[in-house]
């Protein structure tokens, strides 16, 4: 597919033809025809007025000294990208949780641990397990009673059932005006609910927290209340439909990270490091130095849980915050559970308020410490050391800030140096890769946290890996490629850890076949019709696997450093995972980070993920240069251009093209 690109007043601003399908059964997709807002010509002039153009032009003139003036044109323009363009029905229609708006509205959500307020156009909801309606972690918002006069949450139960009925629920359906109609199995029926709808005049004035979610702001010109489905303005819904229109390319201008210096906020990239935080909004992590107590600012989120669960940087300074279950006590953030005879700790999670939540081995779940972040009344006191820290906390005078938000598993590269970045290539990550299974019964892939453990026969030495691409040798023993051999319980009796081996112990029987079970029990089957086990394949786990070095594309060493468990342990206990048979784990991608220059004009690209984008630039428009050109691109990205400051005037857009 060609790249396509446009720019202010192009005629591009059409939103396509065609009609919704007649019958939802239709396995068809329809794009509906939205009025154009403003004749073609007036569109340059109708965009500068309300928002994009106008945000620009406050930020060119704050960066006079450079004598650059910049001006940003968007693929598609947002006033006709931020509206009801296009709605799908596949086949028979999704599942009724699925839900479009046929018209300009957009659904309201809370965040029912922050209370703020978000609004989307993508409708596939769910009901959690409270009885919700949900999107993700937030609540879709409306009518919450069966009089419809109160707002909030909206939830399938039987509160308000006519005769005050208790019986079970039987069905539920939501109509094209939004209410929530509930039937209960004595055949009571009744409104639970109403789905409610925000407008707004100014929609490219939202404010973009993820893909396809924006922050309700002010600034857009939303209704006082949100409206039924089919007031003026609004639409209607259509259950088990789903608008499919792709999220627009954005671009904006962001601020000179030198001249911001630690006060700089940069777009946040996705790792798969549980324990990488990304800021969004003000604030700084503070970190403390166990030797002499100084606390150090940063936010450079890259983090490590220690062996005894305190969370760490790189060289071994806690995090501060609330470090009990109470959240009443300051000091160093701690990762655990309370101890418990029949459970174990398992996982870890942040919320976007810092809290961390541990679960046990029970399914248990608690908040265990709180991440608190800072910002400072005397920022410019602040002196930049190593490894993106700050020095100078107490002078720049720290005060609590709650209105920055952490995201979990994601970097803000801006404020991430080199220096911490080469750190991170020294250190071992881990992460569930795919399970692909294949008919090779020796290959092994653990679904869990837990290493194969792999022994040189000739020198002794071990070595612990994910990969189970094993078989078996001339002798019998499992190996894996470089002849390491699989170590676990090497005698019938389970007993004696050692050399995994196949052969009938002593019987006069021949071996005909053989299988693993999920516990890494090897059993084998004789041809006089008996079997046995003959062995287990154990697995190993440690406290801080980051210690793990590398020595080959698979092998790790150095395991008494990461320490690990006192013995091998079988797979199902001791968090360690499960054995799949007839399997093998593929690695998840390399890691490629890369710190964006500091030095240049920095632009945010925000948009659909999984597309191609080109960018460009231009000391007069029509006489485009590619810069860059990004495949399978995320949702949000920084892009720097390093060459422009010496420039009078530069313009950038983005191509966009289907991989």
């Amino acid at each position: 597919m060609p790249a396509q690109a446009s720019g202010l007043g192009l005629s591009s601003f059409n939103s396509g033809a065609g009609q919704r399908p007649a019958s939802s059964e239709a396995p068809t997709c329809s794009r509906l025809r939205r009025p154009n807002p403003k004749p073609l010509q007036d569109v340059a002039l109708w965009e500068a007025r309300n928002g994009l153009y106008r945000a620009l032009h406050t930020t060119m003139r704050s960066t006079v000294a450079l004598q650059t003036r910049i001006a940003v044109l968007a693929t598609l323009l947002l006033c006709q990208a931020l509206s009801w363009s296009q709605i799908i029905v596949v086949g028979v229609p999704l599942r009724s949780c699925d839900i479009a708006i046929e018209g300009p509205g957009w659904f309201v959500l809370r965040d029912p641990v922050t209370g703020e307020i978000f609004v989307t156009r993508i409708g596939n909801f769910f009901f959690d397990l409270n009885g919700y309606l949900s999107c993700g972690n937030r609540r879709v918002q409306g009518y919450n009673d069966e009089t419809l006069s109160t707002l909030g949450d909206i939830k399938v139960d039987v509160t308000g059932a006519p005769g005050g009925s208790v019986a079970p629920l039987m069905s539920w359906s939501i109509d094209e005006s939004g209410k929530l109609n509930l039937t209960l199995t004595d055949n009571t029926s009744f409104v639970r609910g109403q789905i409610l709808l925000q407008r707004f005049r100014f929609p490219e004035l939202l404010s973009r927290e993820a893909h396809n979610l924006y922050a309700l702001t002010p600034a857009a010109g939303p209704l006082q209340q949100p409206a039924a489905p089919g007031s003026p303005g609004l639409g209607k819904l259509l259950t088990g439909w789903l608008d499919s229109t792709p999220e627009p390319v954005r671009l904006t201008l962001l601020p000179s990270a030198n001249r911001a210096g630690p006060l700089s906020v940069g777009v946040l990239t996705p790792t798969a490091v549980p324990t990488d935080l990304g800021i969004k909004g003000p604030g700084f992590f503070l970190v403390r130095d166990t030797n002499s107590s100084t606390l150090f600012a940063t936010r450079a989120g890259l983090f490590l849980r220690d062996g005894e669960g305190y969370l760490i940087t790189y060289d071994g300074l806690r995090v501060q915050g609330y470090s009990d279950y109470a959240l009443s006590i300051l000091g160093d953030v701690r990762i655990d559970s309370p101890p418990d005879p029949d459970a174990v700790f398992v996982s870890f999670s942040f919320d976007v308020e810092g809290k961390i939540i541990a679960t046990r081995s029970d399914n248990y779940s608690l908040v265990c410490s709180q991440i608190l972040l800072s910002d400072f009344a005397r920022p410019q006191l602040l002196t930049v050391t190593n490894y993106g820290r700050y020095a100078g906390v107490a002078q720049a005078q720290p005060r609590q800030v709650s209105s920055g938000r952490l995201w979990q598993s994601t970097l803000e590269l801006i404020n991430v140096p080199e220096d911490l970045l080469a750190l991170r290539r020294n250190l071992s990550f881990f992460s569930q890769g795919a399970i692909n299974y294949d008919p090779i019964n020796t290959h092994l892939a653990i679904s869990g946290v837990g290493f194969f453990v792999l022994r040189n026969p000739l020198d002794g030495t071990q070595y612990v890996t994910r990969a189970g691409a094993f078989q078996f040798d001339a002798n019998g023993y499992l190996i894996n490629p470089e002849g390491l051999r699989v170590q676990g319980y090497s005698t019938p009796d389970l007993t004696t850890i050692g050399d995994i081996r196949v052969d009938s112990a002593g019987s006069t029987a021949v071996v005909t076949s053989f299988c693993f079970d999920a516990r890494g029990q090897l059993t084998l089957f004789l041809d006089d019709g008996t079997s046995f086990i003959r062995g287990q394949v154990l697995l190993q786990t440690f406290r801080e696997p980051f210690a793990l070095k590398c020595s080959g594309p698979t092998l790790y060493t150095n395991l008494a450093a990461a320490l690990p468990l006192p013995q091998l342990a079988s797979p199902s206990t001791c968090n360690l995972g499960r054995i799949c048979a007839g399997a093998l784990e593929l690695p998840p991608p390399a890691e490629q980070l890369t710190s964006p220059s500091r030095d240049g004009v920095r632009l945010k690209i925000t948009g659909e993920p999984g597309r191609i984008w080109i960018i460009q630039a231009a000391n007069n428009p029509g006489q485009w240069s590619t810069l860059n050109q990004i495949t399978n691109v995320p949702d949000e990205l920084e892009f720097t251009d390093t060459n422009s400051d010496s420039l009078s005037q530069r313009f950038y857009r983005v191509m966009v093209s289907q991989p």
